[in-house]
């Protein structure tokens, strides 16, 4: 029974980060509504997989590795949701963008502070493409262009993808590491199912089981 309510609690976490990251990659791009809906999926991750161990009626048995491996879940998934985000906008652009020829038209510059007190710069670029229109590219120190620079960038035709530098915008591997975590957090269950310990013969569900009502009684003088 609690496996199958741990699966139950996996299958709302792929959901929950699968709309983060869908939110993220195409209109409203509200990345913190992706932020909060990676971070759900990291605890419903977490507790299936608590679930699959047995936690915590028979966690007692096994504490060291049951620890280990909730522990283990609860950082799997989290790098998960850090990745899908970057998987999800390559194979977009892979699929619906397309390489046009545009020239740089003018490069601001935004200051914000990051963690631990340090400035960050983010460079706004206008671009103009060929077919008239005009993007907006935000990128960091590396993929800065000069104005009036030429420049290759990669957009759909309806406006529904961030567009970006070509140079920047397929990031192939996020998606090598993105394959590799999803094996991970499919096996991960599996293994964690092994090594949850089996509830007792007599005590289906880790229950011990109740006294027949004709049971034998003992006797009071």
């Amino acid at each position: 029974m609690r496996q199958r309510t741990g699966t139950i609690f996996i299958v709302i976490a792929a959901a929950l980060t699968m709309i983060g990251t869908l939110i993220h990659v195409f209109p409203p791009h509200l990345t913190v509504v992706t932020v909060f809906l990676g971070l759900a999926g990291v605890l419903c991750y977490t507790v299936g997989v608590a679930l699959f161990v047995g936690w915590p009626r028979q966690v007692l048995v096994r504490p060291v590795a049951s620890m280990v491996i909730v522990v283990l879940a609860c950082g799997m998934w989290g790098a998960f949701m850090g990745v899908a985000p970057v998987t999800g906008g390559t194979v977009a652009l892979a699929v619906l963008g397309d390489r046009q020829a545009c020239a740089v038209t003018e490069v601001d510059t935004e200051t914000t502070r990051a963690r631990g007190g340090r400035m960050r710069t983010t460079y706004v670029h206008t671009v103009r493409c060929s077919d008239a229109r005009i993007h907006e590219i935000r990128t960091g120190w590396e993929e800065r262009h000069g104005e009036g620079s030429p420049a290759e960038v990669v957009a759909d035709s309806n406006g529904l993808l961030t567009a970006r530098f070509v140079a920047g915008a397929y990031q192939w591997t996020g998606v090598g590491v993105f394959a590799m975590l999803v094996l991970c957090v499919f096996v991960l269950p599996l293994f964690a199912r092994r090594v949850a310990p089996p509830p007792p013969p007599s005590a289906p569900g880790g229950f011990f089981p109740q006294p027949s009502p004709w049971a034998a009684q003992p006797r009071r003088y």
